[in-house]
C-alpha cells in the first residue's frame, strides 16, 4: 500500500519516518533533546526533501522517542496504555453509571487520540495536549473511585 502513495502527496511522510529511525538510531538513548527535532533533522534530511521544512514528524510516538529517548518514551507510552485501559477495566465492571461514563469517555478519548498521533503531531498541539493530560487525569481519578467503592462495598 506504501509502495502505491507518492511521498509528495503525503507531505514525504514515508521518508520523514524512515530518517527519523535513523536519527533515532544515532541517539536511541538520549534522544536528541525535547523540542530539538525542528533544529536536527536538516542534517539528516534527504535530497528529496530538501525545499521542505519539517517542524515535527507528524507521527508522536516517532517524535517522543526521538526527541528525549527510547527508553522514557516506551515509559510515558506504558503509563498512557495503563491508564487507557485501567478506565476500560472500570467501564466493564462498576456498578456506578457516573463512575461508567466517566471512564469509558476518557479511554475512548485516550484511544482516540493515540489513533490520531499515528498520522499528525497531537501532543505538540498545547490544546490537544490539555485534553490528553485531562483525559489521563480522569482516567486515573475513575481508576481511583472505582477501587474505593469496591474497598467500601467489600469492608
Amino acid at each position: 500500500l506504501l509502495e502505491r502513495i507518492d511521498p509528495d502527496e503525503v507531505g514525504g511522510r514515508p521518508t520523514i519516518y524512515r530518517t527519523t529511525g535513523r536519527m533515532n538510531g544515532d541517539h536511541p538513548w538520549t534522544g536528541i533533546g525535547p523540542g530539538m527535532f525542528e533544529w536536527r533533522f536538516p542534517s539528516y534530511r534527504p535530497p528529496d526533501l530538501v525545499q521542505k521544512r519539517f517542524v515535527h514528524v507528524h507521527n508522536d510516538y516517532l517524535e517522543i522517542a526521538v526527541e528525549w529517548g527510547v527508553p522514557l518514551a516506551v515509559l510515558f507510552w506504558l503509563f498512557v496504555a495503563w491508564r487507557c485501559f485501567a478506565a476500560g477495566r472500570v467501564y466493564l465492571r462498576t456498578r456506578s453509571p457516573w463512575c461508567g461514563t466517566v471512564a469509558l469517555a476518557s479511554a475512548t478519548g485516550i484511544f482516540s487520540i493515540l489513533v490520531h498521533s499515528l498520522v499528525d503531531f497531537n501532543l505538540h498541539i498545547p490544546s490537544n495536549l490539555m485534553v490528553f493530560a485531562l483525559l489521563l487525569a480522569l482516567a486515573g481519578w475513575v481508576t481511583a473511585a472505582d477501587d474505593r467503592s469496591r474497598l467500601e462495598e467489600g469492608g
